[in-house]
């Protein structure tokens, strides 16, 4: 295998990890994130209004499903390169090619999405049912 095919693999991987470390990130600030308010919204006479806890799980949701939809075109792309180890890298970061085979809808349907925010929904559900 040629050094800038290796090089190539290595950048992908990379940024792979990258994508990976960012929606884990994301899914604890999430959390943090609805935490803080449920303290800080005690004694608050909006401490019961649904969209202010709604408005930070699906803008968490979209953006961490991105990071994985990402990941996955960049998974993509590593594996076409695997498959053509004979060939030349011309170390092209470009995964446009395979936005047509992986679609985002199914990043933010995913099980590791849907395990995590779709409980925080319920969650938020019970909790202001419970406290009007």
């Amino acid at each position: 295998m040629k050094e800038t095919k290796s090089k190539h693999i290595d950048i992908i991987q990379s940024t792979i990890s990258r994508m990976a470390q960012n929606s884990f990130m994301i899914k604890g600030w999430t959390i943090t994130i609805l935490v803080g308010l449920f303290v800080f919204l005690q004694n608050d006479k909006f401490k019961n209004d649904i969209f202010i806890y709604l408005i930070p799980i699906i803008f968490f949701w979209i953006l961490d499903s991105y990071y994985l939809w990402q990941e996955r075109l960049f998974r993509k792309l590593y594996n076409d390169i695997i498959g053509n180890l004979t060939e030349e890298s011309d170390l092209s970061m470009n995964i446009t090619p395979y936005k047509n085979t992986v679609k985002f809808y199914s990043s933010l349907w995913s099980p590791s999405e849907i395990m995590i925010y779709l409980p925080l929904l319920l969650i938020i559900l019970l909790l202001s049912c419970n406290g009007s």
